[in-house]
């Protein structure tokens, strides 16, 4: 399969020194391929994309809003679906990606002496160039209802500044639930889930900017008890 995508809009919350001279636009090329093999027991999906942002305006720390960036990015992504055993069901996506900065603009860090550096070529802020996600879904032979479910989320480290001297770490997070549903007779359901995020209290940051990162969440869990019709 292949697709095409493209999309423009008119930034007015800037600052009036750094208007942009034409609408900020998105373009998207992909090309893929699905598969379902060994009995339908594996599925997959693979894809290249490229994709390509122009005129938007970013502001760096330490010179002025700059209008007319350019970025483009060139990736891999992989999808899949496997079913290895009759009650165990595996879902995960996997993706390389090559970002690239393709401004002219000119960026400095004072604190290091440095002024009016070409950004061209660098990676833009925050974005990771690999990215992946595992999740492994049982469900229990012996108490029929109940689903546990294991799940992993991994990014690369990524960078915070215009020039790419200072980065973000990356992190891999773990996260679980368990979900029992008790049908009744006249086929409506209770279900009662339990989700706990980051499952080892790792420390991360994630939500990069040009001005540093924020904490990722600690670990934590909650209680959802829902009533389905029919």
């Amino acid at each position: 399969y292949t697709g095409y995508s493209e999309g423009a809009f008119v930034d007015l919350n800037t600052e009036t020194n750094a208007l942009p001279d034409k609408p900020e636009t998105s373009k998207q090329v992909e090309m893929g391929a699905k598969a379902s093999l060994f009995d339908n027991k594996l599925n997959l999906n693979i894809a290249l994309f490229k994709t390509k942002h122009e005129n938007y305006i970013y502001s760096f720390p330490e010179t002025q809003s700059t209008p007319n960036r350019k970025d483009e990015s060139r990736g891999l992504e992989i999808d899949f679906v496997a079913k290895p055993l009759g009650n165990l069901m595996l879902t995960g996506n996997v993706v390389w990606l090559k970002p690239q900065v393709k401004s002219n603009a000119t960026a400095g860090i004072n604190a290091l002496g440095i002024t009016n550096a070409s950004v061209n070529g660098t990676d833009p802020i925050g974005v990771s160039r690999r990215s992946a996600s595992l999740w492994a879904n049982y469900a229990v032979d012996c108490i029929p209802g109940l689903k546990l479910s294991l799940g992993s989320t991994y990014r690369s480290a990524s960078c915070i500044d215009a020039l790419n001297v200072y980065q973000v770490p990356s992190y891999l997070v773990m996260d679980a639930s368990a979900r029992y549903k008790i049908i009744l007779s006249n086929k409506d359901a209770w279900e009662i889930a339990l989700f706990v995020k980051n499952l080892t209290d790792k420390k991360y940051y994630t939500a990069t900017t040009n001005i540093g990162a924020l904490p990722g969440d600690e670990r934590s869990a909650f209680l959802n008890i829902s009533y389905q019709f029919k």
